[in-house]
């Protein structure tokens, strides 16, 4: 990972660079996504093209982290009728959804990733 952060950072390739800097806004914003929290891995619909999982640390909101393994945009079904969480806030965005009970699908651009606070 840090040879590719390398190589993308010595291209000049600025629109990385951005999406580097989000995470680690995020991280910093976001206890639960730091080191120390527990990480919970959630089925999906094809888990060897995404990765989804929950990031939980006590005294912190628990947060829903979504990966697309894929060159292109694709969309992830996840499964909260198992889950104890009713809403979840899009981190960047601040878009909320109702998960309560339901299957949620949610669009990931390519390589991309979304991150959810949910409660």
């Amino acid at each position: 990972l840090l040879i590719f952060i390398g190589d993308q950072l010595s291209q000049g390739n600025s629109e990385y660079w951005h999406e580097v800097t989000k995470l680690l806004d995020a991280r910093r914003r976001y206890a639960a996504l730091c080191a120390g929290g527990t990480r919970v891995q959630i089925p999906t619909q094809d888990d060897s093209k995404f990765y989804a999982f929950l990031r939980i640390l006590e005294g912190a909101r628990t947060m829903l982290v979504l990966l697309n393994f894929q060159a292109e945009s694709a969309e992830i079904e996840i499964d909260f009728s198992k889950l104890d969480y009713d809403y979840g806030r899009e981190i960047w965005a601040g878009d909320s959804i109702e998960l309560r009970g339901r299957q949620v699908t949610f669009r990931l651009p390519s390589y991309g990733n979304l991150i959810l606070e949910i409660y």
